[in-house]
Protein backbone atom coordinates (compact mmCIF):
# COMPACT_ATOMS: atom_id res chain seq x y z
CA UNK A 1 0.00 0.00 0.00
CA UNK A 2 2.84 2.39 0.85
CA UNK A 3 4.49 1.69 -2.51
CA UNK A 4 1.28 2.55 -4.37
CA UNK A 5 0.92 5.84 -2.49
CA UNK A 6 4.57 6.70 -3.11
CA UNK A 7 4.17 5.87 -6.80
CA UNK A 8 1.07 8.06 -7.11
CA UNK A 9 2.81 10.89 -5.28
CA UNK A 10 5.80 10.71 -7.62
CA UNK A 11 3.54 10.52 -10.64
CA UNK A 12 1.57 13.57 -9.51
CA UNK A 13 4.70 15.66 -8.93
CA UNK A 14 6.39 14.87 -12.24
CA UNK A 15 6.33 17.80 -14.65
CA UNK A 16 4.18 17.16 -17.68
CA UNK A 17 4.85 18.97 -20.90
CA UNK A 18 2.44 19.49 -23.76
CA UNK A 19 4.22 19.80 -27.07
CA UNK A 20 1.22 20.50 -29.29
CA UNK A 21 0.21 23.80 -27.71
CA UNK A 22 0.49 26.98 -29.72
CA UNK A 23 1.33 30.25 -27.98
CA UNK A 24 1.20 32.93 -30.70
CA UNK A 25 2.51 36.38 -29.78
CA UNK A 26 3.07 39.48 -31.92
CA UNK A 27 6.73 39.90 -32.70
CA UNK A 28 9.31 40.49 -35.37
CA UNK A 29 12.40 38.97 -36.94
CA UNK A 30 15.50 40.90 -37.95
CA UNK A 31 17.11 39.44 -41.06
CA UNK A 32 20.84 39.36 -41.78
CA UNK A 33 20.26 42.33 -44.08
CA UNK A 34 18.96 44.35 -41.08
CA UNK A 35 15.37 44.25 -42.36
CA UNK A 36 12.63 44.02 -39.74
CA UNK A 37 9.80 41.62 -40.62
CA UNK A 38 6.70 41.87 -38.42
CA UNK A 39 4.42 38.94 -37.74
CA UNK A 40 3.58 36.29 -35.17
CA UNK A 41 6.01 34.10 -33.23
CA UNK A 42 4.94 30.84 -31.60
CA UNK A 43 6.64 31.23 -28.22
CA UNK A 44 7.78 27.89 -26.84
CA UNK A 45 10.37 27.21 -24.16
CA UNK A 46 13.51 29.35 -24.07
CA UNK A 47 15.68 26.35 -24.91
CA UNK A 48 13.59 25.45 -27.95
CA UNK A 49 13.30 29.04 -29.20
CA UNK A 50 17.09 29.39 -29.01
CA UNK A 51 17.45 26.54 -31.53
CA UNK A 52 14.52 27.40 -33.81
CA UNK A 53 11.30 29.38 -33.70
CA UNK A 54 8.07 29.26 -35.64
CA UNK A 55 7.36 32.57 -37.37
CA UNK A 56 4.35 33.64 -39.41
CA UNK A 57 4.89 36.76 -41.47
CA UNK A 58 2.06 39.30 -41.36
CA UNK A 59 -0.43 38.47 -44.14
CA UNK A 60 0.99 34.97 -44.76
CA UNK A 61 -0.57 31.57 -44.10
CA UNK A 62 1.22 29.05 -41.91
CA UNK A 63 4.38 29.18 -39.81
CA UNK A 64 7.96 28.89 -41.05
CA UNK A 65 10.66 27.35 -38.87
CA UNK A 66 13.60 29.74 -38.47
CA UNK A 67 16.94 29.00 -36.82
CA UNK A 68 19.96 31.20 -36.13
CA UNK A 69 21.73 29.52 -39.07
CA UNK A 70 19.12 30.74 -41.57
CA UNK A 71 20.66 33.47 -43.68
CA UNK A 72 17.56 34.40 -45.64
CA UNK A 73 14.78 34.82 -43.13
CA UNK A 74 11.80 34.89 -44.03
Amino acid sequence: MKKAILFLLLLATMPMQTTAQVNPQKGYVITNGNDTVHGTIDYLTDARNAKACLFQEKGEDGYKSLSPADSTAP
